[in-house]
């Protein structure tokens, strides 16, 4: 990566995981799972117990990934109002104790 190089950027409200995303150069860099360490920090000094966001269900690497960090998949799913409305899943995290909430 060079200075000044855009390399991602995440995005929280309230306990929701908001946004999340690194550039494609830095894929393999290990970035995206020290990024994300810091959001679960940063929602921690917050004082949020559980996190939650969404994924899109054919985002195989994303959900891979999510899983692989802790985050459990839940029965709550919905569709994007843009075309062709792909599902959103949403998956859960504990924070208190670094392990992956129970499913709702």
């Amino acid at each position: 990566m060079e200075e000044g190089q855009l390399a991602g950027f995440a995005a929280t409200c309230d306990d929701e995981f908001l946004h999340f995303a690194t550039a494609l150069h830095t894929w393999g860099s290990g970035l995206a799972p020290r990024a994300h360490d810091e959001v679960l920090d940063h929602l921690r000094a917050q004082g949020r117990a559980t996190a939650w966001l969404r994924v899109f269900d054919e985002n195989e690497r994303a959900v891979r990934f999510y899983r692989r960090h802790g985050w459990v998949p839940t029965d709550s799913t919905s569709r994007t109002e843009f075309p062709p409305h792909p599902t959103l899943r949403r998956f859960e995290r504990d924070l208190e104790r670094g392990a992956a909430a129970s499913p709702a």
